[in-house]
């Protein structure tokens, strides 16, 4: 029966195999395991740790890129609609006037935000500074307005912290 033993319990047989010493695994062995599994787990664990840190980073970038494109794009929709007024010495403000009114956007770079009369437009998680160049022609009337500012974020770790430069150049009435 080489060592099976047969045995009958209520009809039913059950094998029962003898094992010697030299089966299984040895201590060794099962260390080489043990080394190779951790291994696995620690590269598996940096490389996850990773990703989550790159995912921050982009979500960071990307509400950079969102709040920077928003606020470019609504002073620009209201300068193709209005007439231009003015401009201030140092660039920070530029006055407009459409058919509601007069209109006025500062740029406060000692607060790093932008305002729209007096209102903050400028989301809180990201600071804004920037200038507005104002160039006329006169074959045909008009005045071209470029409007250049860098969005930072204030939130989050500091390699989350990202800056993005905009500029966008708009033919006024």
């Amino acid at each position: 029966m080489n060592n099976k033993i047969n045995k009958k319990i209520n009809n039913y047989t059950l094998n029962t195999k003898h094992y010697s010493l030299s089966e299984g695994f040895s201590f060794v062995e099962l260390l080489v395991a043990v080394a190779i599994f951790s291994t696995l787990i620690l590269a598996m664990s940096n490389i996850m740790l990773s990703m989550a840190r790159t995912q921050r980073i982009i979500f960071s970038l990307q509400n950079t890129q969102e709040a920077g494109r928003f606020i470019l794009e609504s002073i620009t929709k209201e300068m193709r609609t209005s007439t231009f007024n003015s401009l201030s010495g140092d660039g920070t403000t530029l006055s407009l006037t459409n058919e509601k009114g007069d209109i006025e956007y500062v740029f406060d770079n000692s607060n790093n935000l932008i305002t729209r009369e007096g209102v903050r437009i400028s989301p809180t998680n990201v600071e804004i500074t920037g200038r507005f160049y104002a160039r006329e022609y006169t074959n045909p009337d008009h005045v071209v307005v470029n409007t250049v500012m860098k969005v930072e974020t204030t939130m989050g770790k500091e390699e989350e912290q990202k800056e993005l430069y905009l500029q966008s150049s708009v033919a006024l009435r």
